[in-house]
């Protein structure tokens, strides 16, 4: 069982294209990376020409990268010379030169702020469909020679110093080298003055007392850091926490790219799945260039929280709207961090896909009628958005067999109604093979 559209049309693969990263530009890198990174005024910014409210700020707007050379946007990239010179940053759409937003929503798009649509399985697939399992493929070199692999930078947000599922993360990361990744805690109402690593955060005392990393999550310890906790970040809140979480992780020249995830969120791939699909290309040369979205509507003014964010795409929003970001007038409404990093991207012309990282539907009606054999099985602590506390083996599957890599809302003694288990036990015994 699993859900298309309504018509029934075939599901088409969305694809990344081939675009590299080296057009990202490295004017103020330097500061922005070493500088004090949880002072956002620290940082330009630029006009906004998205969103209802606008910013009084203003900056010269970059170029764009035409592949080989630039252009003040990707109209001017041809100059006569057709789709040859349309690359980068640009896509040759209908004897055009367009800027790479423009590309259409896939065609199993559903949008709706409800995000109750899974994606097919190939919604990542990629344009060179050759598979493989060499990890070779997912290296870089750098200039000396020495392999250099990209790493993935989560968030895991918790609250009062508990993981909910620990052991569902240590069997997650158990099979990732610790070169391919970070995690980043932060633990909203406990009070953390500064962000350290795990490691240097037990050694001081007042506190280790705070938080203590459960014992099936102790094969991470070097690849873990506490974030410095955000007191002005509340639910509908959360851009402070992303601000200081990206200021971090870019720190680290080996990180591709970000993904938050929430305390209730669970794994419904592999880690490897996941670094294949988001950081390596089918060849091997590349990894991926296109941040992911979960996008709400077509005027992609509003985006789910639960994205893959590229390193190019946060160094590029944190130089031009680091303080914006972090300003309710900039993007106001409920819920600024599912306004504000769209808008930024498509403002500054940053190469983005529509995506589903997280499952995160907020209908149970949708859920009942579509992903389920058993609707009596499922059964949540509250409707808006949905908590699961039961669920039915379906309805993982489902999951599952689907594009998405992660999934949510689900009660810390969450259970697979029809086999009489717990959900987290489903997960661990799925993430083993």
């Amino acid at each position: 069982f699993f859900l298309t559209r309504s018509d029934s049309k075939r599901l088409a693969p969305l694809r990344l294209s081939n675009i590299t990263e080296g057009h990202v530009s490295t004017m103020g890198k330097s500061s922005l990376i070493n500088g004090n990174d949880d002072n956002a005024s620290s940082v330009t910014t630029v006009n906004a020409t998205v969103g209802k409210k606008m910013s009084s700020s203003s900056a010269q707007k970059r170029d764009v990268s035409c592949g080989a050379h630039n252009a003040s946007d990707c109209k001017s990239c041809p100059q006569g010379n057709g789709a040859a010179w349309c690359n980068g940053e640009c896509k040759w759409i209908n004897d055009n030169c367009e800027t790479e937003f423009s590309i259409p929503l896939p065609d199993w798009y559903g949008g709706g702020f409800a995000q109750c649509l899974l994606p097919p399985s190939d919604q990542l697939r990629l344009d060179n469909e050759q598979d493989t399992q060499d990890d070779d493929h997912a290296q870089q070199r750098n200039d000396g020679g020495q392999v250099v692999k990209k790493k993935i930078a989560f968030l895991l947000e918790e609250y009062d110093g508990n993981i909910t599922f620990p052991d569902v993360w240590g069997k997650y990361f158990q099979e990732a080298d610790s070169s391919e990744y970070v995690l980043y805690i932060h633990m909203q109402n406990v009070l953390i003055p500064s962000t350290l690593k795990y490691e240097g955060f037990r050694k001081i005392k007042h506190l280790s007392k705070l938080f203590s990393l459960p014992e099936s999550m102790s094969n991470m310890r070097t690849n873990i850091q506490i974030l410095r906790t955000s007191t002005s970040s509340t639910w509908g809140r959360v851009m402070p926490i992303l601000l200081s979480f990206w200021k971090h992780a870019i720190k680290d020249e080996d990180v591709a790219g970000v993904i938050p995830i929430s305390g209730s969120c669970l794994p419904i791939k592999t880690f490897s799945q996941l670094r294949q699909s988001l950081i390596t290309n089918r060849d091997g040369s590349e990894y991926a260039h296109h941040s992911i979205l979960n996008i709400a509507n077509e005027e992609r003014t509003k985006a789910s929280l639960w994205s893959y964010l590229t390193r190019s795409a946060l160094i590029e929003m944190l130089r031009a709207d680091g303080k914006e970001l972090e300003d309710r007038s900039f993007c106001y409404g409920v819920a600024t961090e599912e306004l504000c990093p769209i808008q930024s991207i498509v403002r500054n012309n940053l190469p983005h896909q529509h995506g589903v990282i997280t499952f995160d539907c907020w209908s149970k009606k949708t859920i009942k009628a579509n992903y389920t054999s058993n609707p009596n099985a499922i059964e949540t602590t509250k409707t808006q958005p949905c908590a699961y506390k039961s669920v039915d083996s379906t309805y993982l599957e489902n999951m599952v067999d689907s594009g998405a890599f992660f999934a949510r809302k689900f009660h810390a003694d969450a259970i697979v109604a029809d086999l009489n288990i717990s959900v987290r036990d489903y997960i661990v015994d799925y993430l083993s093979g």
